[in-house]
């Protein structure tokens, strides 16, 4: 994915330092690395319930089929069949959920299960049950994320949603789409007050992905 952000084979990257994203430019630290010594953590979707590489190997079949449709359709502005856009809906949602922070996310959810699970034992003089508890709680986390993105792949919300594709105006030639470590945005201001969270199938939903410097996919229902 981040091969086509690269310039002479290396990226423009920035770090978030303590600042956050508040003035992040001015902030951040700005760094050139190659594809390969970036976005790169090992055994990121391993399993003890699968072959090693299994979800990987997956990916990288997703990634080769989506390189066709990118620079054989979408980059000659040609017309998506319906099994591109398969393609492509089933490659973005595998970029939106294989990502540390959405392991994170994850993670810090069974964290907190344990938690309440924990306390509640304790709160009914059960110390025993709260090791038991805990032990089962680390037994989900070694398979969790696995299973999340097995989930996503069968379930893909990406799939019915309307594409479009975006460019920078003509007089803004030299702008440019920036991509992320989490590189796919959903986006809905109708529900920031939604106790059930956003959703892609919401009709005021705005997803996107960069997919280069000069080009992002924009989805709707």
């Amino acid at each position: 994915y981040i091969k086509h952000f690269t310039k002479d084979g290396k990226l423009t990257a920035y770090q978030f330092n303590d600042g956050g994203r508040s003035g992040f430019i001015n902030t951040a630290k700005k760094f050139t690395p190659t594809p390969e010594n970036i976005a790169h953590k090992r055994d990121l979707y391993e399993t003890p319930a699968l072959p090693d590489n299994t979800l990987e190997k997956f990916f990288a079949y997703i990634e080769g089929l989506y390189g066709q449709v990118l620079e054989k359709k979408i980059l000659q502005k040609r017309p998506l069949s319906k099994k591109d856009h398969e393609i492509v809906a089933m490659y973005v949602s595998i970029l939106e959920n294989r990502t540390p922070t959405q392991q994170a996310h994850l993670n810090k959810f069974i964290t907190s299960l344990e938690d309440k699970g924990r306390r509640l034992s304790f709160a009914h003089n059960a110390p025993d049950a709260a090791e038991r508890w805990s032990q089962q709680m680390e037994e989900v986390k070694k398979h969790f994320f696995a299973q999340w993105l097995a989930t996503t792949i069968e379930i893909n919300k990406w799939g019915v949603l309307d594409f479009c594709f975006l460019e920078p105006a003509s007089f803004v030639s030299e702008a440019e789409f920036i991509t992320a470590d989490h590189p796919v945005s959903l986006i809905d201001y109708t529900s920031d007050n939604n106790p059930y969270g956003k959703n892609q199938w919401h009709k005021t939903a705005e997803c996107v992905v960069p997919l280069t410097p000069k080009l992002a996919l924009f989805g709707n229902n």
